[in-house]
């Protein structure tokens, strides 16, 4: 079996998912998909994991939800919280993947909807770099990475949007 899946996903959910797997259970191989046409990777035979829907014929079905985080210093007004709404998050300094990564697809797609657009961004090359980024002071790290560097997560809540 093959698994494509972006990079964090792989990471916080598939390995996991690998390691309860006994030696009867088939071999599980695994793709990064980040920045992939899914159409493509599930003509190369892969089964994939992601965001988005693929075109017919081929079909999907919802797994599981995965949050997109807020993550925040312990100093910032904000890290009593356990959320944030969208319209909060936009106002602030952000810190973001670039737009091919699944949770900075997800959160351009809320933006969107709510008619809103974003303060100020800074763009990094993955979710580590960011957390690190927001760990320096220079904003709040918008990603769906398991947290790092003594961040505070912060569910993002779209619900106003």
């Amino acid at each position: 079996m093959t698994i494509a899946a972006p990079t964090v996903t792989l990471t916080d959910v598939v390995a996991p998912f690998v390691a309860t797997m006994s030696p009867d259970d088939p071999v599980v191989d695994v793709r990064p998909a980040d920045a992939s046409d899914p159409a493509e990777v599930l003509r190369a035979g892969a089964d994939l994991i992601g965001t988005q829907r693929p075109p017919a014929p081929f079909r999907s079905r919802p797994l599981a939800v995965l949050p997109v985080w807020a993550y925040v210093r312990a100093d910032h007004p904000w890290a009593a919280r356990r959320s944030v709404t969208l319209s909060e998050l936009v106002v602030q300094p952000l810190v973001l993947l670039p737009p091919h990564f699944t949770a900075r697809e997800a959160v351009d797609a809320a933006v969107g909807a709510a008619g809103a657009s974003y303060a100020s961004v800074v763009e990094a090359a993955n979710g580590t770099v960011a957390q690190a980024l927001a760990a320096s002071g220079r904003g709040v790290a918008v990603v769906s990475d398991d947290p790092r560097h003594d961040l505070v997560p912060l569910a993002v809540d779209p619900a106003d949007a």
